[in-house]
């Protein structure tokens, strides 16, 4: 017998509590270590179903209770050695790199992979291995990659078609792409005091991934780069980087010589440019529009630049160059101007002579 679907005075009368609810969400404080502190409570309190959202962005549901979190560093090096015992540092490198992710649902994320590894055949135990007080590491021991090939655990969080697993690796992917646009554009300029300062505006909270690169390009040299969207300043004084929140950061007032050299970094962007190879599709793809309001060259482009600078501050609309003359009269004055060679030598021949003038 077929099955008679349900009236709409059915569906109405049916409980409201027919289908789960989320009823606990845990909130932390954007930190990473943070983030690893709710996962593992959340786990801990066998919460099959959380919310793990960071403090400023809890908006809690109906009939949902609301769990404010202290970091800690115990629960949160707990959930790392789960998950490097599970699929080593490379799985770990790619959740810290998840939790910088401005996604809203990195935490479900984050949380499932943890489940899911949790959920894995348990590693051999060191406690009867007389290598344990000598072993430098866990996940490099002999006995338990044996033990790791046989389970299938070296494939299970490399398996990129698994949600759990999947969901981790796009969000590690967006986060080491715009790593690498701030590494390309981040512009520093001069200020008072012998510090560059430089602004920037991530889709993500990269600034911890990218401050030992700028330091060892800098050296001793003091820099500031402030992130605009997350509101966090990274702090290098030429020895040691320092993270500090804050909303309102005074900017530091320009060095003597930053006019004279802005202009000649701009001088030297509209002479490079090459005005045939103009192509602005795949401009924004490399460089997004988003970018631009902190990039020099773009953001204040020259007078005397050509027309396609003006085009991209949006000056002027975008206009194509006129077509060159190819008619016969044309390419007969191009003739008269090229020096004429000799077909069989090569070298050039020697100028007709003028008609004589009566």
């Amino acid at each position: 017998m077929h099955a008679i679907a349900p009236t709409a005075d059915e569906r109405a009368a049916a409980p409201c509590n027919a289908l789960p609810l989320q009823n606990v969400c845990y909130a932390y404080d954007g930190t990473p270590e943070g983030l690893l502190t709710a996962v593992f409570t959340a786990i801990a309190s066998k919460d099959a179903d959380p919310d793990i959202v960071e403090d400023g962005l809890v908006q809690p549901r109906l009939d949902q209770s609301v769990r404010y979190l202290a970091t800690d560093a115990r629960c949160a090096d707990r959930v790392r050695r789960l998950i490097v015992r599970a699929g080593g540092m490379q799985a770990f490198s790619q959740v810290i790199s998840a939790s910088l992710s401005d996604d809203p649902d990195k935490g479900r994320a984050v949380f499932d992979l943890a489940a899911f590894a949790a959920s894995l055949p348990a590693l051999a135990s060191c406690r009867g291995c007389a290598r344990r007080k000598t072993c430098d590491s866990y996940a490099r021991c002999p006995h338990n990659a044996r033990h790791r090939r046989t389970a299938g655990l070296d494939v299970a969080l490399e398996d990129l078609s698994h949600p759990h697993v999947g969901a981790v690796a796009r969000l590690d992917r967006a986060v080491m792409n715009e790593r690498h646009r701030m590494k390309q554009f981040i512009r520093f300029e001069h200020a008072e005091g012998d510090v560059y300062f430089a602004r920037c505006n991530p889709k993500a909270n990269v600034l911890p991934l990218v401050i030992d690169w700028f330091a060892a390009r800098f050296n001793t040299q003091r820099f500031v780069i402030y992130d605009e969207n997350h509101h966090v300043a990274a702090l290098f004084d030429g020895t040691r980087s320092t993270f500090v929140r804050t909303d309102d950061l005074p900017v530091p007032a320009a060095a003597e010589d930053e006019t004279v050299m802005r202009k000649a970094w701009k001088t030297f962007y509209a002479v490079a440019s090459i005005e045939a190879r103009y192509h602005p599709e795949l401009r924004v793809s490399f460089m997004p529009k988003r970018l631009w309001k902190n990039i020099l060259e773009v953001a204040e482009p020259l007078d005397y630049e050509p027309a396609r600078m003006r085009r991209l501050a949006g000056d002027t609309p975008d206009e194509l160059p006129a077509a060159a003359s190819c008619d016969a009269a044309g390419l007969e004055a191009a003739a008269e101007l090229e020096p004429a060679t000799d077909q069989k030598t090569g070298e050039l021949a020697a100028p007709a002579a003028a008609p004589a003038t009566g």
